[in-house]
């Protein structure tokens, strides 16, 4: 029962990274195409990426403290991994 907890664990991590960086490079493809919103994929990408990429999360604790509205929003979709 163990190994497949594992498998589950290490399929979802693969999952969310690779949904995450669809995201930020859909993002950023959208920065470039007028009729996709980029940023809004690069900042959903970015929230998706915080959970598994430990630098992000601390560039986004000091944006969080720039931007007053970036903090409401990290705290209120803030998951644990």
């Amino acid at each position: 029962m163990g190994e497949i907890q594992t498998l589950q664990k290490s399929l979802r991590r693969i999952a969310v990274v690779a949904l995450g960086w669809s995201l930020v490079i859909g993002g950023i493809a959208g920065l470039l195409v007028p009729v996709v919103p980029g940023w809004l994929l690069l900042v959903f990408g970015a929230l998706v990426l915080n959970t598994e990429h430990p630098w992000l999360r601390r560039a986004l604790d000091k944006l969080s403290g720039r931007f007053p509205a970036l903090n409401r929003v990290l705290n209120q979709s803030r998951v644990e991994p």
